[in-house]
């Protein structure tokens, strides 16, 4: 980031705020982010939440069709 921006101008505040996410990268796999443990909790919280929320009905999946996954 530091290529493309200069943060001379923002306050201290901001600068260590930016630093912060920069630094932290997600996981891609998903075999990556299970070993972390900040990232299971975080999975398990996102899981939660879509289970609290009820963002899914349970179907019976048409013969030869194939379910989606989701993000």
């Amino acid at each position: 980031m530091h290529h493309f921006l200069s943060n001379s101008r923002f306050s201290s505040t901001h600068s260590a705020y930016l630093a912060n996410i920069t630094v932290t990268k997600e996981p891609h796999p998903y075999a990556q982010a299970i070993l972390n443990p900040n990232w299971q909790k975080a999975m398990d919280e996102e899981l939660s939440a879509l289970q609290l929320n009820q963002m899914w009905t349970l179907t019976p999946l048409p013969a030869r069709q194939k379910p989606i996954g989701c993000k």
